[in-house]
């Protein structure tokens, strides 16, 4: 792998991990009143609790993936020196 490349990896992938995680974070926000409901007024074991939380990750995944990594290119690129 040429030394641009992996450069440009780097930038673009330590973005990308990041805006994934906020997204997901954002997204999950809205779910966990309905999660909290379920423990606190129904009593349901954490156990499943944490069974739905993780069934909804890959339906969330599919929205923040895409998301996390336009973010991670726009900025990552937008780092990069301009040659003249």
């Amino acid at each position: 792998m040429r030394i641009l490349t992996r450069y440009i990896l780097r930038e673009v992938s330590s973005h990308a991990v990041i805006g994934v995680a906020l997204f997901t974070f954002i997204i999950f926000m809205r779910d966990l009143g309905r999660l909290l409901e379920l423990i606190v007024r129904n009593s349901a074991p954490v156990a499943t609790v944490a069974e739905i939380f993780f069934f909804t990750l890959p339906a969330t995944f599919t929205i923040t993936l895409p998301m996390g990594v336009l973010v991670g290119i726009l900025i990552g690129l937008s780092w990069l020196p301009i040659a003249r």
